[in-house]
C-alpha cells in the first residue's frame, strides 16, 4: 500500500489495497478484526469501506464513517442503497443507483477506479470524493468464497480539494463561454491572443454582443464529457472543425523539452496529431487528416491556455484560399472557447499523468526495497535497480559505477536497449563520465542532470569518451555508504562516495523532468542500504569461515585437529565401505620429544612441531589426504583410496623428509637430529566394523616401530587389520 501526494491531493494505491485485504482473507478470515490491525485500519487518512454482495457494509474505518456520514448504530452500519441515494455527480445531479461505484464493481466484477462523486451529509453539506471499488474474491469465475460467503467489495474514498469540485452552477469548462455571451458566474480570466499564418493578432477578445447558436453545440459537448480527457479533446477538435468550417482541424501539444519562446512559426510545425514527447506515455492522435500532406496555405490557430499555462495549439486549415482576415469575431470566440476547454482537459490529463508517474515511482522503490529485504546478493539487487530505472525513465542505458582506489572504477551492473553498446567489459579511469571539477559536487550529494553534453563545459577528453559510447544526455546521482575510515580520498563527514547511479540517453539530447530526477536519490538511498547490508553480510561470512577454521584446525601447526580427524576418518570409512576401496592410515610419533622440550624449551618444541607439520603437508599432495595433529607430538595422516604400497611410500617420504630437516636433537637416543617413528595400516572397510579398527592396527604398527629402535616405519599385518 502506498501514499501519493500531489498538489494537496492524497491517493492510495488501489491494487496494493486489494492485495492487502485479499491476503488477509486467504491467511485468516477474521485477522483484520484483531485489535492491532483495527487500530492501524482506523488511523488511515483515507476512507475504507468493506461491503458484501447484499449491499450491507461489513466494516469501515473512522475516515470512511466521517466522509460517508455513516455512523455506527448498535454495531450495525447502513445499507449501500442508503449511501447511493445521497450520492450526486460533479454537476450536482443525482447519481443513479446502477452507476454507483460499488454497484458497478459488484455487477461487472471488475475494479472501478477514480470515480468522482459527492456525498450529501445529514447537515446538508457535500463531501466530494474520489472513489475506487474493487471486488475481493478468490477467482474470476467463483460465485462465492470457499467458506460459502459471497464476494466482498473493497472501496476507498479520498477527499478531493475544492479546486477539483464543480461549484453550483459554475462548471469549470462552461465558464470559458462567458466572453462569447453566455450567462455564467463572474470569474476573472486571462484573454490569450490569436495566432495566424499572416500575422499574430495580440489583442484581447471582445465579448460578442449577440448570442451564437454554436455555443449550444459546445455546451452539449461539454455536458457529454466522459472521464477520459483524451476522448474529450478528440470530440472538441472534431467540433471545432464542424463549427468553424475548416477542411482540417488538429490539436498540437507543445514539446515540454522546448521553450515556448523558441517555438517555430505555426506553419513550420503544423501537423494533425499531438506531438509525441517523452512525458507523454503514448502517442495521442486526435484528428487524422491523411490527405493533407503539406501545411495549408491559410490557417487559423489558437493557444490552449489554462491558468496561464500553455498546453498546445488548436489549428483550423482552409485549403480553399480563405484568408484569416475574412474571419469574423464570432469564429475567433468559438475557437478561443474550444481551445480553452481543450486546455482544461489537457490539465486534467497531465494531472493524471503525474499521479501515474508518481505511483510508478513508488512501485519501483517498493519493489527494490522488497528485494533488499529478501536477497543478500548485491549483484541481483543492482541488476534489478538498473532494469527498473531504465524502464521508468525509458532511457537507453542505466549503469551502476563503483569507485575503486587508484583513480579507476568498474561498472557492476548495466541495463540497456539492444541498439546501444554495452559498457560492462570496460574498465574506466576517473574521471571517465564526469569532469574532475564536478567530482566535488558528487561528494556533496548533488544530482547532475545533463541535457546535452555539447552545451556543458566538460573537457574535450570526457566529451570524446562520451561520444565513443554514444552518450548525448545523462542523469547522474552519487551513492554513499557509511565509512569509519578517514584515510580514503572520497570520504567526507563519515560517508564514502561508493559509486554512481547513471542514466544515459544516446544519440539525442533530453530534458530530464523533475519527477525523473526525484526518483534517482530515492533509488540511491535504497542501494546504499543494500550495499551496507551486503558488506555486513560479507563480514559475517568471513567471520563464520574463520570460526569454522578455528573449530577444525590446530592453532599451533595449522593442520587439522583431533575433532576434524575423527569426523573425516569416520566419513571416509563409511564412503569407502560403499565403494569397497582401500583406506590407509599413518600414525607418526616424534622420537624422544619430551627430552627435546626439556633440552631446548617448549618454544623451540613448538617451532619444531610447526616445521614437521609443514613436511607432512608437503608429502600429502592429494586434496583428499588429511594431515591432523593426533596428540601432543603425534600426527595422523588419512589416505583414502590408497593401498598398502601407496601408504608405505608416503610413510617413507615422511620419515626421510623429517630427518632431512636436520633439526638438532642432542637428547635423542637414535640420532643427532629429530626423527620420527611411523605405523602404517591399510584395509578395505566393511559395515560390521568402524574406523577404530584401522586406528588400532596403525597404533600397534607404531608400537612395533618404536620397539625395533625408532626412526623407522612398520606396516600392520593383514591379520592385525
Amino acid at each position: 500500500m502506498r501514499q501519493i501526494e500531489d498538489g494537496g491531493l492524497t491517493v492510495w494505491g488501489t491494487t496494493e489495497m486489494a492485495d492487502f485485504w485479499s491476503e488477509l482473507k486467504n491467511n485468516a478470515t477474521h485477522l483484520y478484526l484483531s485489535t492491532l490491525l483495527k487500530s492501524c485500519f482506523d488511523r488511515l487518512p483515507i476512507g475504507i469501506l468493506i461491503s458484501d454482495a447484499t449491499g450491507r457494509s461489513i466494516d469501515m474505518n473512522a475516515a470512511a464513517s466521517r466522509l460517508l456520514d455513516l455512523p455506527e448504530i448498535d454495531g450495525q452500519y447502513s445499507q449501500i442503497d442508503d449511501l447511493a441515494q445521497r450520492s450526486i455527480n460533479l454537476d450536482r445531479t443525482a447519481l443513479p443507483l446502477n452507476e454507483f461505484p460499488i454497484t458497478v464493481a459488484l455487477r461487472e466484477r471488475r475494479t472501478v477506479e477514480n470515480c468522482y462523486i459527492g456525498i450529501v451529509t445529514s447537515e446538508g453539506t457535500v463531501h466530494w470524493l474520489a472513489v475506487t471499488a474493487t471486488p475481493l474474491e478468490k477467482g474470476a469465475d467463483s460465485e462465492s468464497t470457499s467458506d460459502g460467503m459471497p464476494p466482498a467489495i473493497l472501496s476507498t474514498y479520498t477527499e478531493i480539494q475544492p479546486s477539483w469540485v464543480v461549484p453550483p452552477n459554475d462548471l469549470q469548462l462552461i465558464q470559458v463561454l462567458k466572453p462569447c455571451g453566455v450567462k455564467t458566474p463572474s470569474h476573472p480570466s486571462s484573454q490569450p491572443s490569436i495566432e495566424t499564418d499572416d500575422e499574430t493578432v495580440a489583442r484581447p477578445l471582445k465579448p460578442s454582443p449577440r448570442s451564437d447558436p454554436r455555443l449550444e453545440r459546445i455546451l452539449e459537448c461539454l455536458l457529454g464529457f466522459t472521464s477520459q480527457p483524451r476522448e474529450n479533446v478528440r470530440r472538441l477538435v472534431r467540433l471545432a472543425q464542424e463549427l468553424i468550417g475548416g477542411q482540417c482541424a488538429c490539436y498540437q501539444t507543445f514539446d515540454r523539452n522546448v521553450s515556448i519562446d523558441n517555438l517555430t512559426s505555426p506553419s513550420d510545425c503544423f501537423q494533425c496529431s499531438i506531438c509525441h514527447d517523452r512525458d507523454c506515455r503514448s502517442s495521442r492522435e486526435l484528428a487524422p487528416c491523411h490527405f493533407l500532406k503539406q501545411p495549408a496555405p491559410t490557417r487559423l490557430s489558437q493557444l490552449a491556455t489554462c491558468e496561464s499555462t500553455r498546453y498546445g495549439r488548436l489549428c483550423i486549415a482552409y485549403p480553399d484560399g480563405r484568408t484569416t482576415r475574412g474571419q469574423n469575431s464570432d469564429d475567433l470566440h468559438i475557437l478561443h472557447t474550444i481551445a480553452t476547454a481543450i486546455a482544461v482537459e489537457e490539465d486534467r490529463l497531465r494531472v493524471a499523468e503525474r499521479l501515474h508517474q508518481q505511483a510508478e515511482r513508488e512501485v519501483v522503490i517498493a519493489r527494490l526495497a522488497g528485494e533488499i529485504r529478501q536477497s543478500l546478493q548485491l549483484s541481483d539487487i543492482l541488476q534489478s535497480a538498473t532494469d527498473s530505472l531504465r524502464r521508468f525513465l525509458r532511457a537507453d542505458r542505466t549503469i551502476v559505477y563503483r569507485f575503486n582506489t587508484g583513480g579507476c572504477g568498474d561498472i557492476l551492473s548495466e541495463s540497456r536497449t539492444d541498439d546501444v553498446t554495452s559498457m560492462l567489459e570496460w574498465k574506466l579511469n576517473d574521471p571517465w563520465i564526469i569532469d574532475r571539477k564536478l567530482y566535488q559536487k558528487h561528494l556533496n550529494g548533488q544530482v547532475m542532470a545533463v541535457r546535452d553534453i555539447y552545451k556543458t563545459d566538460l573537457v574535450s577528453e570526457v566529451i570524446q569518451l562520451l561520444e565513443f559510447f554514444e552518450i548525448r544526455s545523462q542523469l547522474v546521482v552519487p551513492i554513499f555508504i557509511a565509512c569509519e575510515s578517514t584515510c580514503k580520498t572520497n570520504v567526507e563527514n563519515g560517508v564514502e562516495l561508493w559509486g554512481l547511479l547513471i542514466a544515459h540517453q544516446c544519440r539525442e539530447s533530453r530534458q530530464w523532468q523533475s519527477a525523473e530526477i526525484e526518483l534517482l536519490p530515492q533509488l540511491a538511498t535504497q542501494l546504499s542500504i543494500a550495499i551496507q547490508q551486503s558488506l555486513l553480510y560479507e563480514r559475517l561470512e568471513l567471520a563464520n569461515q574463520e570460526l569454522s577454521e578455528l573449530a577444525i584446525r590446530d592453532g599451533l601447526t595449522q593442520v587439522a585437529n583431533r575433532r576434524c580427524f575423527d569426523e573425516y576418518l569416520d566419513r571416509e570409512w563409511r564412503r569407502l565401505t560403499r565403494e569397497q576401496a582401500p583406506l590407509s592410515l599413518v600414525l607418526l610419533d616424534i622420537d624422544f620429544f619430551k627430552g627435546y622440550n626439556d633440552r631446548y624449551g617448549h618454544q623451540a618444541g613448538d617451532e619444531c612441531l610447526k616445521r614437521l607439520a609443514w613436511v607432512m603437508q608437503k608429502a600429502t599432495r592429494r586434496p583428499a589426504d588429511l594431515v591432523a595433529r593426533y596428540g601432543g607430538e603425534e600426527f595422523a595422516i588419512v589416505l583414502p583410496n590408497t593401498d598398502k604400497a601407496g601408504a608405505v611410500c608416503v610413510a617413507d617420504m615422511l620419515r626421510s623428509g623429517i630427518y632431512a630437516l636436520h633439526v638438532p636433537h642432542e637428547s635423542s637416543g637414535v640420532s643427532r637430529y629429530v626423527t620420527a617413528s611411523l605405523g602404517v595400516a591399510t584395509m578395505i572397510p566393511f559395515p560390521e566394523a568402524d574406523a577404530d579398527l584401522l586406528v588400532a592396527a596403525a597404533d600397534r604398527a607404531l608400537y612395533k616401530a618404536k620397539q625395533k629402535g625408532r626412526n623407522r616405519y612398520c606396516v600392520a599385518k593383514s591379520i592385525d587389520a
